[in-house]
């Protein structure tokens, strides 16, 4: 047997309300991942919602791959990105329309987590993105998906503001469907590193 718990405090107009809530399952899954910090780049050449160049200072060492890139407003995630010296070419994903051109953004390569998740079992789940500043309010994003690339769940975050999902005690589940195999994360501070928590407990007995 396993357990998970959380706990709510709120002081407000003189009351006080504080409790620590446990819940029951039968396996934990806990992750802990670090986080790179992301490039601030120049929208330009935009040509459409989905399909955009990205101006980067000398020597940001980004190379080909899967980006994520925040902007004022939302997030465009799981884009293909191909590099040509500083200019970044970003295209397809999901998420929010890119900005217009002269728009500044942060573009960061997501980091690949191996999962094993089932969302339709999960009692309780805790995810956050926790900064070296705890005083910073920087943003995030993570995608779960499953055995065949679709997504299950995808969540934005900010740093040190932790998201729980006490589903046994009948928050909605953002995780139900096939099983989570894979996720990906990001986040668009430019300075520091951060680490992702992921923690879920399940009870996989019928």
């Amino acid at each position: 047997m396993a357990y998970g718990s959380y706990s709510v405090n709120a002081t407000i107009g003189g009351i006080q309300i504080s409790e620590t809530i446990t819940r029951q399952g039968d396996h934990p899954n806990p992750y802990e991942i670090s986080l790179a910090v992301a490039s601030t780049g120049t929208v330009t050449n935009r040509t459409n919602n989905v399909l955009t160049d990205v101006t980067l200072s000398g020597g940001h060492g980004l190379t080909n791959g899967t980006y994520d890139c925040f902007f004022t407003g939302g997030v465009r995630y799981g884009l293909t990105g191909a590099i040509t010296s500083n200019t970044m070419t970003l295209s397809g994903g999901a998420g929010d329309d890119f900005p217009a051109n002269n728009a500044t953004c942060q573009v960061s390569k997501v980091t690949a987590i191996n999962t094993a998740i089932d969302g339709d079992e999960i009692e309780l789940i805790a995810i956050e993105l926790k900064s070296q500043n705890t005083t910073t309010t920087k943003v995030g994003h993570v995608k779960f998906m499953d055995s065949g690339n679709n997504t299950i769940a995808e969540i934005d975050l900010v740093e040190n503001t932790p998201r729980v999902w006490d589903i046994a005690g009948g928050a909605a589940n953002a995780f139900t469907g096939n099983p989570i195999t894979h996720a990906e994360a990001a986040m668009n501070d430019t300075a520091l590193t951060a680490t992702l928590y992921i923690a879920s407990l399940e009870d996989s007995t019928p």
